[in-house]
């Protein structure tokens, strides 16, 4: 009998220990614990002026996502012309037309980003920053054999 009591004070002792872990864990890291708000020095004023680190509102660039959407095919593509701002991100979804593109597909090609090959059918969409204006070449990939017409991202 003295080593079942042993044994039962042993396992209270793991529980008590278990639910005290639990119990921190989610006082911590579940949001019922709210950490005390930092106290500013007496002396120190809050002001409403931007520092010389932090930009006004006002000075701060814009940047924002841009998507367009170029559909092509052997013998044409729209729209030929995309404007983008300067620090924009730039998604381009190329879809390749089933129907005016020969089996092989097409493969968007420009000095700085290329979009591999898309078969006839499906698309492919690219992701970039705007830092210069750039020009993409529709090629038809198994031969290397250049399209009639560009689609031109020109960044202002």
């Amino acid at each position: 009998m003295g080593y079942n009591i042993g044994m039962n004070k042993v396992i209270l002792i793991i529980v008590g220990i278990a639910v005290v872990l639990v119990g921190g864990y989610f006082l911590v890291f579940k949001g019922a614990y709210q950490p005390t708000p930092s106290v500013s020095e007496p002396n120190q004023q809050p002001t409403s002026e931007p520092s010389a680190k932090e930009p006004s509102e006002e000075q701060q660039p814009v940047y924002k996502i841009v998507s367009f959407t170029v559909i092509g095919n052997d013998f044409a593509g729209s729209p030929t012309t995309l404007n983008v701002k300067k620090g924009d991100t730039v998604q381009i979804t190329f879809k390749v037309q089933a129907e005016g593109t020969y089996y092989g597909g097409l493969d968007f090609r420009s000095s700085v980003i290329n979009t591999g090959k898309i078969v006839p059918g499906s698309s492919k969409t690219i992701t970039f920053t705007a830092i210069d204006s750039l020009t993409f070449t529709p090629y038809w990939p198994s031969a290397n054999i250049k399209k009639p017409y560009t689609i031109n991202v020109v960044v202002e």
